[in-house]
């Protein structure tokens, strides 16, 4: 719980307290966000997708072209040069949990680096998930700028609408997000 506390001027009357059940830095992301991320960048936790690929831990361990036909991997990595690999390569599940955990990593750093309220977990997880998908540099700071004035309510309902980094939305995904960070359902089934 977080304990508020300061001054509106200088009478002892002004000096206000509040308390709130919202976490405060550092965040770190929760299995249950974890678990989310998974399902909705591969469709499933475990099993066929809608795609047909196979998925282990919402993971896609075979690299393949995503829908701007830029290859990926994994939880969602977008395949690096340095990253060595090819469509139609398989990499180990430890490779694949490697990338997410890198990944994650960034996103959870642009998060706790740029959001200055106090945050629910899952408005921190709801977060980190745009975060991952739509970039942690100007995405960031935009997404920042909206819930750090702390209005929740509109937070929410202007994350239905949020850029990806092509600079188009998607829909489906930011309806997902936008209803974690609202009520802390963690629902990603598309």
């Amino acid at each position: 719980m977080s304990i508020v506390t300061g001054t509106g001027n200088t009478t002892t009357e002004s000096l206000v307290e509040g308390k709130t059940e919202r976490l405060w830095k550092p965040w770190k992301l929760s299995n249950q966000g974890i678990a989310f991320l998974g399902e909705l960048e591969s469709g499933v936790l475990n099993g066929k997708n809608f795609k047909g690929q196979n998925v282990t831990d919402g993971m896609i361990l075979k690299v393949y072209n995503d829908s701007r036909n830029l290859p990926t991997v994994g939880m969602g990595h977008l395949v690096l040069p340095e990253d060595r690999l090819r469509v139609g390569d398989i990499i180990s599940l430890d490779r694949a949990r490697e990338f997410v955990r890198k990944d994650k990593a960034i996103a959870v750093k642009a998060v706790n680096s740029k959001v200055n309220v106090p945050l629910y977990q899952y408005e921190f997880d709801a977060l980190v998930s745009i975060v991952l998908n739509a970039g942690s540099g100007k995405g960031a700071t935009d997404l920042s700028i909206i819930v750090n004035v702390g209005d929740y309510v509109e937070t929410a309902e202007k994350m239905k609408l949020f850029y990806t980094k092509s600079g188009t939305t998607n829909v489906w995904r930011r309806s997902l997000e936008s209803k974690l960070f609202s009520t802390g359902v963690y629902d990603a089934k598309h």
